[in-house]
């Protein structure tokens, strides 16, 4: 077992642990990879002062789908992102990295750089 840090909850405890696993090591970092692009993604809308119902509104959908995504409650598909990145004007970069993973799929790395005309 790892040594527990004073600061340290089970979650981190059990994350620690299970590290060594290939399989959750890849699941882990997709799912801190697709937190970072939509904490990044909130950010800019905050950053640029638009509204939910705004980013909704070109969406094609609700401020209410908008919250629910923004606060982690689904699990979004990329084309979620796509629609809410190009609703602030931005464009989303994919790309994949090999995994070295036969039984999961290699985590995707996406980020949200800004669309400039030209």
């Amino acid at each position: 077992m790892v040594a527990r840090r004073s600061d340290e909850d089970d979650l981190d405890a059990f994350v620690a642990e299970q590290q060594h696993d290939p399989a959750f090591a890849a699941a882990y970092e997709a799912a801190v990879t697709r937190s970072r692009v939509l904490r990044s993604l909130v950010e800019r809308r905050k950053a640029m002062g638009i509204s939910q119902a705004t980013v909704a509104d070109h969406m094609g959908t609700t401020q209410s789908s908008v919250s629910e995504l923004e606060a982690g409650d689904l699990d979004f598909r990329l084309s979620t992102i796509q629609r809410y990145a190009g609703a602030l004007g931005f464009h989303v970069d994919v790309s994949l990295r090999d995994g070295r993973l036969l039984s999961v799929p290699a985590p995707c790395r996406a980020s949200a750089t800004q669309h400039r005309p030209g």
